[in-house]
């Protein structure tokens, strides 16, 4: 018998290939989708064996048979993507503005494995100048740990990110969150206050509202500026021109500002003194290229000199020369050196770039405390060649005193040079004398 002259079927050689090649050659389609002014063609066993929203529209008598599906909610090159992984075809997320337009189209359609390669791809992006839009996303759609991360970067990199494009288009939730943060890298609680300042300003003008609706709506947000944190200096500076406060409110801020009293002033405003508490990556290794082989556990133990708030690690990850990306699993528990049982932990488990850091936060705050010998585990779940290196033998805060004194780094059985480590970086901050108990675990308020 003769072949068929396009025997597409034998030059193919998986059931992928087949299906890309029925799409992009418009053949066997049973059902069109009008997206914006794109026709794009489809085939619904393929749309029902990866999604269950294509299933229901298709079979359970949600469309009719034959008429076009038109979508009015996603555009037309997100659509795209998503069908293209749906067929198992390259997909390439451009930027973060493309990765949580795909996430929603991801979401819409039950497509979770599309909808982690989108988080993934905005984990790996996240920086200060998206840090807010990626906040408001993530508390959004519920993404717990990109809305830990979200917070991080914020604390990290304060004055960066209250300048970038996104600052002006916050919500009004996303500043008071902000401003509940007890840590935050800022120079002076003015640097919060200015972007409070030109933030209310700018929504009074934009909604036209008067001296009295504004002060019902936007007051709550300035109670939480420290304004007794600033200097004269400062309060002349800006305080004082300010149209958003009373001349009865700046009275009673200054009176309090060069002179202690215990008197509260009685206007609903921030009565805490203390400045923001600055949030730290040091780095722990004096790096030397030893190398390990992956599934392993290795213990550091250590001390430190002061009280200190412990939020996490930051390890490299895999050494591979020509790079890519593979599945990492670590994690990470903190104890007392001599205890089985630990307080605090996390974990990375999803795909990371060969050759990158990650940071690993805990699922509490360590709460470190001087007198105590600690053990830091790091369990490596994924066979591969890490990074390892020696460490300095302590920490210093701005080259004075000690802050964290390492005793030793093993490894299990010994398998590696003895005070050789995967540890790369710590990040902690100082605890806050104006922290209660139900606070001790700032960082990742309102994550949960």
């Amino acid at each position: 018998m003769a072949l068929l002259i396009n025997d597409w079927q034998t030059r193919s050689q998986t059931l992928a290939q087949k299906c890309c090649y029925l799409f992009e050659k418009k053949l066997l389609s049973d059902c069109e989708f009008h997206v914006e002014n794109e026709k794009i063609q489809c085939h619904k066993l393929i749309l029902t064996m990866s999604s269950p929203v294509f299933q229901a529209m298709f079979f359970n008598g949600y469309s009719e048979e034959s008429a076009p599906i038109i979508i009015t909610d996603i555009k037309s090159d997100i659509f795209l993507q998503m069908i293209h992984f749906i067929y198992e075809m390259p997909i390439y997320i451009q930027s973060y503005i493309n990765a949580c337009d795909l996430y929603y189209a991801a979401k819409k359609y039950l497509l979770t494995f599309l909808e982690k390669d989108c988080i993934n791809y905005l984990l790996d992006h996240l920086n200060h100048s998206n840090a807010l839009y990626l906040y408001e996303f993530s508390k959004f759609h519920d993404e717990i740990k990109l809305r830990k991360q979200c917070i991080l970067e914020i604390q990290l990199h304060t004055t960066e990110v209250l300048r970038s494009v996104h600052a002006s288009n916050m919500s009004e939730d996303t500043i008071s969150s902000i401003l509940d943060l007890h840590t935050l890298n800022v120079p002076s609680e003015l640097t919060l206050f200015k972007m409070v300042e030109e933030w209310i300003l700018s929504t009074i003008d934009m909604k036209d509202l008067s001296s009295t609706q504004w002060k019902g709506k936007f007051y709550g947000i300035l109670k939480k500026i420290r304004f007794l944190s600033l200097t004269t200096n400062e309060f002349a500076e800006s305080i004082l021109p300010t149209k958003l406060l009373t001349d009865k409110e700046k009275l009673d801020i200054l009176l309090r500002i060069v002179k202690v009293s215990e008197t509260p002033m009685g206007n609903g405003l921030c009565e805490l003194r203390q400045k923001r508490r600055p949030v730290n990556i040091k780095s722990t290794k004096d790096v030397s290229e030893v190398r390990c082989d992956g599934s392993e556990w290795l213990t550091s133990l250590f001390n430190v000199s002061s009280p200190m708030d412990l939020i996490g690690i930051e390890i490299k990850m895999q050494i591979r020369e020509e790079g890519g990306q593979y599945v990492e699993n670590i994690m990470v528990k903190v104890a007392e050196a001599q205890s089985k049982f630990h307080f605090a932990e996390g974990n990375i488990y999803g795909p990371v770039h060969y050759n990158s850091k990650a940071q690993i936060l805990f699922n509490t705050v360590a709460k470190l405390k001087p007198g105590k010998d600690y053990a830091l585990h790091v369990f490596l779940c994924k066979p591969g060649m890490y990074p390892i290196g020696r460490h300095n033998k302590s920490i210093s805060e701005n080259n004075d005193s000690e802050l964290i004194d390492f005793i030793s780094h093993s490894s299990w059985q010994g398998a590696h040079p003895f005070n050789t480590t995967i540890l790369s970086s710590i990040i902690y901050t100082d605890p806050g004398e104006e922290e209660d108990e139900d606070s001790k675990s700032q960082l990742l308020m309102k994550s949960n």
